[in-house]
């Protein structure tokens, strides 16, 4: 069982104060070292065991497990080990009608998922075979496959397995505990000033609102309004996937607080504005008569607490992100 990190806990003084031009690059070089230095342990650990043949990643939305395996999967390789990644993106059933819970199209339970044909594959790929790799495609809501797109996982390799219930008990029994390993990331941490600005919660939300808006288009009230989704499937499955996992990693860097905060409020702004003109686009979540939204007044009071709390940041420009850092998710 992993322990969960200790709570984090960002103050805005703190970051006014390493913004100078000296400090500014040393605070950021020390937030990334913290992190990578919970990858490069578990790589080192992986890599020089010979029983190890799967890790399993889960956490929340806004994690950031997508770049964590891609750079865990780095850090093999340099030692020495291949690896193959699996998302579980990729094995979502298809869905011409979702389940609705208070509004919401429910995306994210397990329920989702095509838990047959995932250990099927996940069971091939352990015993050596070559497995069509499947495809999900979330605007028609539909998997389909290329040909040419396979999964194979050589001898020495080690198989890579990331989404929000990578953790779930259905994949977990293909292996024995000693030929695995589980990791739950999401960030633990939380801002204060003269009162509590963000918690974990809102921290996840602003970087999703960054992501959802420079990757899918989705508008910043859209992703407020369907987080109760997001909380209320979390609660469900969390404790058990943190109870499961070998290694809790905690991705809250406090620079970030400088830099995400002020994109998502950019979008924040906008959809305000929108709003009190009268003229917001239904959110893509919801498909149901005007507003278009489950829930539109909570909505726009979340937002609002994110914006203020936002106004009380300093702000970072995006540039000095470093390239290899897993905050690059959520702005680019």
């Amino acid at each position: 069982m992993a322990n969960r990190a200790e709570l984090l806990y960002f103050t805005v003084q703190e970051l006014e104060s390493q913004l100078g031009q000296l400090r500014l690059p040393a605070f950021i070089a020390h937030c990334e070292a913290d992190f990578m230095r919970q990858l490069t342990d578990l790589a080192y650990e992986a890599a020089w065991s010979d029983r190890i043949r799967a890790i399993y990643i889960s956490g929340p939305s806004g994690s950031g497990k997508t770049t964590f395996t891609e750079r865990l999967a780095a850090a093999l390789h340099l030692y020495g080990r291949p690896t193959t990644l699996l998302s579980l993106d990729d094995y979502y059933k298809d869905q011409s009608k979702l389940k609705q819970i208070e509004g919401r199209p429910d995306m994210e339970s397990a329920d989702t998922l095509d838990f047959s044909l995932l250990r099927q594959d996940l069971t091939a790929l352990l015993s050596g075979q070559t497995v069509s790799r499947p495809s999900f495609d979330f605007l028609c809501r539909r998997r389909f496959y290329r040909e040419e797109e396979v999964y194979q996982l050589s001898p020495r390799g080690i198989l890579l397995i990331e989404g929000l219930h990578a953790l779930h008990p259905a994949i977990l029994e293909l292996l024995p505990p000693a030929k695995r390993r589980g990791v739950f990331i999401m960030p633990w941490a939380k801002l204060v000033g003269d009162r509590s600005l963000l918690d974990a919660r809102d921290i996840r939300m602003l970087r999703r609102i960054s992501r959802d808006a420079a990757h899918r288009g989705t508008p910043a009230l859209a992703t407020i309004d369907y987080w109760p989704m997001l909380d209320w499937s979390e609660a469900q499955v969390f404790p058990d996937y943190i109870a499961a996992a070998d290694l809790f990693v905690n991705s809250a860097m406090a620079y970030e607080l400088c830099v995400i905060p002020a994109l998502a409020a950019a979008e924040i702004q906008a959809d305000l504005q929108l709003a009190q003109a009268g003229t917001l686009p239904p959110s893509r979540f919801i498909s149901g008569p005007p507003p278009g939204y489950a829930d539109l007044p909570q909505a726009l009071r979340q937002a609002r607490h994110l914006l203020t709390s936002a106004a009380r940041l300093p702000a970072v420009s995006p540039a000095r992100i470093p390239d290899n850092s897993i905050l690059n998710e959520f702005i680019h």
